[in-house]
């Protein structure tokens, strides 16, 4: 129990994020990467997480393997967690157990490769004027297939090729996305 109150900032700061009023659907596949990386390097050797670049490479990853993971004196554990440890004569097992299935979970449940998640992180002001971010574009309205007729989905098309050379589209700053759209 130690163990898991320790870890659970790291999905409470997630669903907070998630709680506020504007939209943040943009955000979304960034902080599902970023949320499963934070909780894999209380377990996993950095450099193991580091070298899983893409969302495909994190989907794989082999988080149970030793080889992978972190010796049990650098597992981070919270201080809860570490008392309860000193006192148990089972202790890498459970941590690496309660890690290993945790993170099986994650791995399982987020959805880490979702194309329209990728996709819509591509709105983001941002990142455009990369050939990735025009690729993930225009992807978009195939996921929404009777949003757009045929001529505007020609003039949307047209319209982000624009928006990645456009210099003269305010900064986002401060600003909601869908108000800054």
């Amino acid at each position: 129990m130690g163990l898991y109150s320790s870890v659970f900032p790291l999905l409470k700061s997630f669903v907070i994020l998630f709680e506020m009023k504007e939209p943040l659907i943009h955000l979304l596949h960034e902080e599902h990467i970023r949320l499963f990386k934070e909780f894999l390097v209380c377990f996993i050797k950095p450099d193991v997480v580091m070298g899983a670049k893409s969302s495909s490479r994190l989907k794989k990853l082999d988080i149970s393997s030793q080889s992978n993971q972190l010796n049990a004196e650098t597992m981070f554990l919270g201080v809860k967690a570490q008392s309860v440890i000193r006192k148990s004569t089972k202790k890498d097992f459970v941590v690496v157990d309660a890690y290993t299935l945790c993170g099986k979970v994650l791995q399982d449940k987020l959805p880490l490769t979702n194309p329209l998640l990728q996709s819509l992180g591509a709105i983001q002001p941002e990142t455009r004027g990369h050939s990735k971010t025009l690729s993930y574009m225009q992807k978009l309205p195939t996921y929404a297939t009777t949003v757009l007729n045929e001529a505007e989905t020609e003039e949307y098309d047209q319209e982000i090729r624009k928006f990645h050379i456009d210099n003269s589209l305010p900064e986002i700053e401060d600003t909601r996305i869908d108000h800054w759209w």
